[in-house]
């Protein structure tokens, strides 16, 4: 009965996203048919504010309902994930560029290759990283790789207030929010590090988050490295793998 029931959820979470993108696509269209006959103002600017906001929320729901609902295919593709991680910090430091927030990835290795689901691994890093560049102070982001032969860590640093011990276990859970003071200008939904968690478990991977010494918080993702037969000594793929 109990297994019946989360299905249900799920389902239920799927469905409800699903149909709310059409009035939402109705509502994004009466806005602009508004604009283009003459009518401006502060009014039409919120609505179309808040109809962005839901529209991220929707597709957040839907993508975490496909990874718990194992609906995700292709987790052993080939990619190298220090170029992916260097695009999303790139994609980062443009949306946040009039924050002062920089992003310091000095130590990235030149290359880091994996077999996972790029895309999903894309938006996991960047839920990560973006949630870490709307805490920290002006000192920034810090962003580490390491690809070791057993396992590959991803860290992600910030220098903000950190996350008191209590809530560190619950940073992941959909919709869980710190405190309330952290604002949907600024915090998001709730959903971006859970989706993460999420992405990297079905990955065979970890994820954990802990306070730094001197302040801020780090976010460590441990993958499991590619077997040694799919990557020759260069850290490339194998012929058979390419």
């Amino acid at each position: 009965r109990i297994q019946q029931l989360l299905v249900s959820h799920r389902r239920l979470v799927s469905d409800v996203s699903h149909e709310l993108r059409s009035p939402l696509a109705r509502l994004k269209v009466a806005v602009e048919l508004a604009r283009s006959r003459g009518h401006a103002g502060t009014e039409l600017a919120r609505i179309e504010t808040e109809a962005d906001r839901l529209e991220t929320m929707i597709s957040e729901l839907l993508m975490l309902s496909r990874i718990e609902a194992g609906e995700v295919t292709g987790l052993d593709q080939p990619f190298d994930l220090a170029a992916m991680v260097r695009g999303v910090i790139h994609d980062a430091e443009f949306e946040f560029a009039g924050s002062g927030r920089a992003v310091d990835a000095s130590a990235l290795p030149e290359s880091c290759r994996m077999h996972g689901h790029e895309t999903l691994l894309r938006s996991a890093f960047e839920n990560v990283l973006r949630n870490a560049l709307r805490y920290t102070s002006d000192a920034g982001v810090t962003v580490g790789l390491a690809c070791g032969e057993d396992a590959i860590r991803l860290t992600v640093r910030d220098h903000g207030p950190g996350v008191p011990e209590g809530d560190l276990g619950r940073l992941f859970d959909p919709f869980y929010r710190v405190s309330e003071a952290r604002d949907r200008d600024s915090g998001g939904f709730g959903l971006g590090l859970a989706i993460a968690a999420r992405a990297v478990t079905l990955h065979g991977g970890t994820i954990r988050a802990h306070n730094v010494a001197g302040g801020g918080l780090q976010l460590t993702i441990t993958l499991p490295a590619p077997p040694p037969d799919h990557i020759n000594e260069r850290g490339a793929s194998s012929p058979a793998q390419a």
